[in-house]
């Protein structure tokens, strides 16, 4: 299209469409009108018309040969090189010259234009037919139309064409006389022969390449779930009678595809792709790959995954489907390894399952889009979805089995500490290793595998006890540091601000250790062993036998009870305890479960003067007040001792007062019902059920009444001296009762 308004320019400015500035010589003309239309060899000269000066007639032109042509067409193509690149703007607004075409062999044309300063030599693809001559080569020449030529050129005798025959011996000798030229025409004729021969093997390849495609293609179709094949036929059978396809099977139609991918890949490996070309039918093809792998992995497991254990790679979904069903089947748990041996069955726990939900689950997982990085990637999925148990059952029983092994095994032992009398400091003591089962440990991987269906939870060295402090850890230095902060404590233990016993270093350092996090603490249990030993032995008071002189002189032992001294050991451990943590010296105030009247020597009183002596051997009670003398006696009547309901001795205490109060006894006959139930006026309890009280339906009192009529246990008294006493008893007055 450019040439052809380059020719109407020209035209329109009275210049010739070749190489000229408005006129021509008839040789020039001659020239011009032929325009390399006709076929000329490639070694005969071209008679071609040079640039003339203006008002000049040009020359006639030499004649060249094909090595001219050739060393010319290098000239031109160094120039270009050498010449700097003109801008767009310059290059666009640049006068065009006419541009003449030469044309060689049929691999294409030489085409040398103008464009303003740049000569532009390139090949180009003719159109027109080729016409073949006797030397085996194909040329072909397109002619140009010629100018009207000026008044002076036409008046000017026109040059005789020269005769065909001639022309022809001339071209032929030219050729045979130009070596350069016969190399380059056998060369060409090579290329001819021996690049459709490689055309075709590449075809060949692509074709086997595309029916190796096809076959892997229809191979694929056994594995295409029924769901798929039975959606085919249906649309097989609402397809028209008059689509060619209808009829044919799934692989009937792969195998079509398959022909027709080969009919393509032929058409393909003949054609000179662009690069943009080429890139879009890289990604045409990609994606086309991408496409149909996503198509087929959608009907199939991932290509490395595990599912619950069970490995599950490559297989088709309803295959996993198929095969999901039987997970429960027969299901039996089994908890090995460390001394542990339990078997778990699916009733034991409750167990439960639903395929379904545990398929649907799996699959939902899945997806065909990333088979690229499936085939690189191994998944382990545990699916606990569509499975239920009760927990609480299997951890109790993972608990009984672990209890029952540990019963003969080592526990191991956090490194420690120790107290080195020479040196008087603390030193690491190293940890010691066992083989205990951890039973929090396998607890978990027992329900990890119920959980997910396993039928094995094998236990193994990750679930044996460990100790948690070594002696290259941290923090058994830090402990060191800490322990010898507290070596020179000591504690006093007070009552009521006065001290009692001391706590010193020599104690304090034996209870000094860490506890599980490495922290400085007291030893309990040291602790509270010597709190209710030693200490308690040398306080406590309660139960003990004590001695004493009644005050109208006679010697009277008392035995038991539960009034006096009782050091509370447990309490007094913990406190202890919480002073050696918090490194402190503060007195401790020593705490009682029960307290005497005084803190007299072991066996001694500890009850004051102010007490109530209860003396069976003469059926006969008395009371003191503080400063020992007798304020109130009275006879008595005790517990009957035929019956074996005599009254308990030992040193007691008033519990409480009561007026008017029902007495109701045991059911000693086993009726049911209690054997008595009295009415009294005066209760002061000092035992549980014993007491003092009055009774009023005695009419007699002392002596040996209590041998074989005696009351059931408690202290009967007449109704008025009971009255007294009641008058002067309080609530915590000793109560002393002996023979």
């Amino acid at each position: 299209m450019q040439e052809h308004m380059d020719e109407s320019q020209n035209k329109r400015e009275g210049r010739s469409s070749f190489w000229g500035t408005g006129t021509s010589t008839p040789d020039q003309q001659t020239a011009e009108s032929l325009s390399l239309q006709d076929t000329v060899p490639a070694g005969e000269a071209l008679d071609v018309a040079m640039p003339e000066a203006e008002g000049q007639a040009a020359p006639a032109a030499p004649a060249r040969s094909a090595r001219d042509m050739s060393e010319a067409l290098t000239e031109l193509k160094e120039t270009n090189e050498a010449q700097e690149k003109p801008t767009r703007n310059a290059r666009d607004n640049a006068p065009m010259d006419a541009r003449p075409v030469q044309a060689l062999d049929d691999t294409g044309a030489i085409q040398v234009k103008k464009r303003g300063t740049r000569t532009i030599v390139r090949k180009r693809k003719s159109t027109k037919a080729i016409r073949p001559y006797g030397d085996g080569q194909q040329y072909k020449l397109r002619r140009r139309p010629v100018a009207t030529p000026s008044d002076e050129a036409a008046a000017a005798p026109a040059p005789q064409a020269k005769p065909a025959s001639e022309r022809k011996a001339s071209r032929e000798q030219a050729v045979q006389q130009d070596t350069p030229a016969q190399d380059a025409l056998g060369a060409t004729a090579q290329l001819q022969t021996e690049t459709p021969t490689k055309i075709d093997q590449a075809k060949e390849v692509i074709a086997e390449s595309a029916s190796a495609v096809a076959s892997a293609a229809g191979s694929a179709i056994s594995n295409i779930p029924d769901a798929a094949r039975n959606a085919f036929d249906k649309a097989q059978e609402l397809m028209p009678d008059e689509n060619p396809l209808k009829g044919l099977n799934l692989r009937e139609r792969l195998a079509r595809l398959g022909k027709h991918i080969a009919r393509l890949a032929k058409r393909i490996a003949g054609i000179k792709l662009k690069r943009w070309q080429l890139v879009t039918l890289v990604c045409v093809a990609v994606l086309l790959v991408y496409g149909l792998g996503a198509l087929f992995a959608s009907f199939r497991m991932p290509a490395h995954v595990f599912v619950n254990g069970h490995d599950v790679s490559g297989m088709s979904k309803g295959a996993f489907v198929e095969q999901a069903r039987t997970y429960a089947d027969d299901y039996t748990l089994e908890v090995t390894g460390d001394n542990v041996d339990l078997d778990v069955r699916a009733g034991d726990i409750d167990l439960k399952y639903d395929p379904d939900a545990f398929t649907q689950s799996v699959l939902s997982r899945t997806s065909g889009w990333s088979w690229p990085i499936d085939m690189f990637v191994t998944h382990e999925w545990d699916v606990t979805d569509g499975i239920t148990l009760d927990q609480a059952r299997l951890e109790q029983a993972v608990s009984n089995a672990v209890t029952w092994a540990n019963k003969t095994a080592t526990f191991p032992k956090n490194a420690s500490i120790s107290y080195d009398a020479k040196s008087k400091s603390f030193t690491g003591v190293e940890q010691q290793y066992g083989n205990a089962v951890n039973e929090d440990s396998a607890k978990a991987k027992a329900l990890l595998a119920a959980s997910t269906l396993r039928r094995e939870a094998q236990l193994g060295e990750d679930d044996i006890l460990q100790p948690k402090i070594t002696l290259d850890d941290g923090t058994l230095a830090q402990a060191l540091e800490a322990a010898n902060a507290r070596a020179g404590i000591s504690l006093d233990l007070q009552m009521d601000g006065k001290r009692m016993a001391v706590v010193d270093s020599s104690l304090l350092t034996k209870w000094i250790t860490l506890d599980e996090n490495g922290n400085v603490v007291g030893d309990l249990d040291a602790i509270t062993k010597w709190t209710r030993g030693d200490f308690s032995a040398s306080i406590d008071t309660v139960g003990t036998t004590r001695t004493y002189t009644r005050p109208d002189g006679k010697q009277v032992t008392a035995e038991g009870g539960e009034y006096g001294w009782s050091v509370d050991g447990a309490q007094l451990a913990t406190i202890i305890a919480d002073r050696i943590a918090k490194a402190s010296s503060d007195p401790v105030e020593v705490p009682f479960k029960s307290k005497g009247k005084v803190l007299a020597a072991k066996g001694t009183p500890d009850w004051g003067k102010r007490f109530i002596d209860v003396d069976l051997s003469e059926q006969y009670v008395r009371m003191y007040d503080n400063d020992g003398n007798c304020i109130w006696e009275s006879l008595c009547v005790s517990g009957d001792m035929a019956n074996d309901q005599g009254t308990i001795t030992g040193v007691y205490a008033i519990e409480k007062k009561e007026s008017p109060a029902t007495l109701v006894g045991l059911d000693y006959d086993g009726d049911g019902l209690p054997d008595y139930e009295n009415e009294v006026n005066f209760w002061m309890p000092f035992y549980g059920g014993y007491g003092l009280h009055d009774a009023t339906w005695r009419y007699s009192f002392g002596g040996d009444l209590f041998k074989y009529e005696g009351s059931h246990g408690c202290i009967n008294l007449p109704y008025d001296t009971a009255e007294s006493l009641y008058s002067y008893v309080d609530k915590g007055d000793p109560v002393v009762v002996h023979w």
